[in-house]
């Protein structure tokens, strides 16, 4: 419910009609929100704010864009504000709507989800059960978060400057790769440990 909450900061309908609309149709809400009742409640509260009038091939094509940054700077922004996509911070970081992305990651239309769909979705599941105390969990999102900068990106070449911006990243990686993408729809691979060096390296060429 915690995320649901911040998903809908920073749109006015959404809080202001699309919570009571969710609450409404789920009372539920507050004192179990199980599944079931948040994917409601989100669908409640995209039918009163009208997202849903954005195709689901307009929301492929955006995202894609977005998360590649070396289109972003390209994108029509007027166009993705008047959809309701794009929400603006205080100091100016102009963030996708949370509620929407989400939505389009967890499409129950796509029978099999594509690889950005299938990432995304990852994140959110990740980011639900983070809390106090619970930094560990924060690897998982952030794994998911950088298969979905390279599915965007698909294949050309970035560096991780490119990725993480910020004073505390060294310069050093501000060197140009170029990375062949996986073909299958999940790129993180896990292994319990680095003890089996060949089949590391191994994953690491795919």
């Amino acid at each position: 419910i915690h995320q649901l909450l911040l998903a809908c900061c920073g749109h006015p309908r959404c809080l202001v009609d699309g919570l009571p609309a969710a609450l409404h149709e789920r009372p539920c809400l507050l004192t179990n929100p199980n599944e079931a009742a948040l994917i409601e409640a989100r669908n409640a509260i995209m039918r009163t704010c009208k997202f849903n009038d954005v195709t689901n091939d307009y929301m492929r094509g955006m995202v894609y864009r977005w998360f590649n940054h070396y289109e972003q700077d390209k994108m029509d922004l007027g166009e993705m504000d008047a959809k309701g996509l794009l929400l603006l911070l205080p100091d100016g970081t102009k963030l996708l709507n949370p509620l929407m992305l989400q939505f389009w990651a967890k499409n129950i239309k796509f029978q099999v989800p594509n690889a950005m769909q299938f990432h995304l979705s990852q994140i959110y599941d990740a980011d639900a059960v983070l809390g106090p105390n619970t930094e560990k969990r924060m690897e998982a999102l952030m794994f998911h978060y950088e298969a979905v900068l390279r599915v965007a990106l698909a294949g050309e070449p970035f560096s991780l400057t490119d990725f993480y911006r910020g004073g505390y990243v060294d310069s050093t990686l501000s060197t140009k790769v170029t990375a062949i993408l996986p073909s299958v729809g999940n790129i993180v691979m896990n292994v319990d440990n680095f003890q089996g060096k060949e089949q590391v390296l191994g994953l690491l060429r795919q």
